[in-house]
């Protein structure tokens, strides 16, 4: 079964805030066996309250649905109970992210509306540090057995601002820009299938889009060149890629027979944000447990004071632009931190940019009568809450390395 892919639900009526919805709210899905099943998705970050009012018939097969996810904005007061629970965790929690873990001189840029329709340096030094985590001592054959790293620009939250905090990297922003605990893989993959792999990554790409999907990918060890004018499945139109089976590693021709091994999240090669073409066809894979946080923090610590700047490693054309313009392009070229080899910026190579501007929508709010019974029933499931806080909480120990007491 292949679900629909959507990063936003679509509110019937006026959206209540500025996300540009990307399916309907609930998401119908028919099963083999003509039952439906209501997927539903309230975009980020705690903003909204997902709510969906299901009827069910007598053999307890849906018959109707109604609802709206819930903007939660100032009008919408916090749970004081929850804030109560909550508290103890505050100074430990605190103490932990606040921690430094490296020095940034650039402002590392991870705002969607970039790396998700452009190469951007934070992107850059995210896949450059997976790669280097998994730098070994040279092969019979190269330098490495690994020399390219992707990196879905889905798994980019937020940016880290050098201006801030006097340019020192917490492990707050780390988890800021990468929250969702993904550990790294290296798979085999034939040529052939790097190029799908690719051309996957430009599949849904819009030069108009607000709200792009994570599937576009940011590079290491790769310099790409795509038509969005092109239709899907043909927008790749050049792509180089370093060596590993060399002594001295260099940019050549992908090759579609060719074994390359490439490093990336287990969350891709389970097929996340629509590859499941890695899955159907890795040749190997070797896994490991250590989480992207970790990876990240370790190359931080190794290459600061960061410098990573945009180099040229993806170019995107279109045929609406007289020039493909770059966000880079009047900027000074900044050197790279990239592992083993230096990405060297072409003079001839400009990325392309999309010109977007977000459309500020009159917010919609629901009635008071249905947002207080809304909260009643939030409050008559705080025990469930509760057990699901306690359940988050041992997660958080775990991923911050305390032992908090929960419960």
């Amino acid at each position: 079964m292949k679900y629909p892919k959507w990063s936003v639900v679509k509110h019937l009526g006026t959206p209540p805030s500025i996300e540009e919805p990307q399916g309907p709210y609930p998401q119908v899905i028919e099963r083999a066996d003509g039952s439906r099943a209501l997927v539903v998705q309230d975009f980020a970050f705690a903003k909204y309250l997902g709510f969906l009012e299901v009827q069910f018939d007598n053999e307890g097969k849906i018959s109707s649905w109604q609802g709206n996810p819930i903007l939660l904005d100032s009008s919408v007061p916090e749970d004081t109970e929850i804030l109560e629970l909550l508290e103890p965790y505050g100074t430990e929690v605190k103490r932990r992210v606040r921690q430094t873990v490296g020095h940034t001189n650039v402002l590392l840029r991870g705002d969607r509306l970039t790396c998700r329709m452009k190469e951007c340096n934070l992107g850059n030094f995210l896949a450059d540090a997976s790669l280097d985590y998994f730098i070994e001592q040279p092969t019979e054959k190269g330098w490495n057995f690994v020399a390219v790293a992707l990196w879905n620009s889905g798994g980019i939250r937020s940016s880290i601002d050098e201006r801030m905090n006097e340019g020192n990297v917490t492990f707050e922003d780390v988890i800021s820009v990468a929250p969702f605990g993904n550990t790294m893989d290296v798979v085999a993959l034939k040529g052939k299938y790097l190029r799908q792999v690719l051309e996957t990554s430009m599949r849904d790409y819009d030069l108009d889009s607000i709200d792009p999907p994570g599937s576009f990918l940011q590079v290491s060890g790769m310099r790409l060149t795509y038509n969005v004018s092109e239709p899907v499945g043909s927008r790749l139109i050049e792509a180089y890629v370093r060596c590993a089976d060399c002594r001295v590693p260099q940019y050549q021709p992908l090759e579609d027979e060719k074994e390359y091994w490439v490093v990336m999240s287990t969350y891709m090669t389970k097929g996340g944000d629509g590859f499941a073409i890695i899955q159907e066809n890795a040749l190997a894979n070797r896994n490991t447990d250590e989480l992207d946080i970790d990876i990240i923090i370790k190359y931080a610590q190794k290459r600061s004071p960061i410098t990573t700047g945009l180099e040229n490693r993806i170019t995107v054309l279109s045929a609406r632009d007289n020039k493909v313009s770059s966000e880079a392009e009047n900027a000074t070229p900044t050197d790279s931190n990239s592992p083993a080899v230096t990405e060297s910026a072409d003079t001839d190579e400009i990325m392309a940019t999309s010109s977007v501007t977000d459309v500020e929508k009159e917010n919609s709010k629901p009635p008071p009568s249905m947002l207080n019974n809304i909260l009643s029933e939030i409050d008559s499931g705080l025990d469930t809450v509760k057990t699901n806080l306690q359940e988050a909480g041992e997660k958080a120990n775990k991923l911050l390395g305390i032992n908090f007491p929960v419960g």
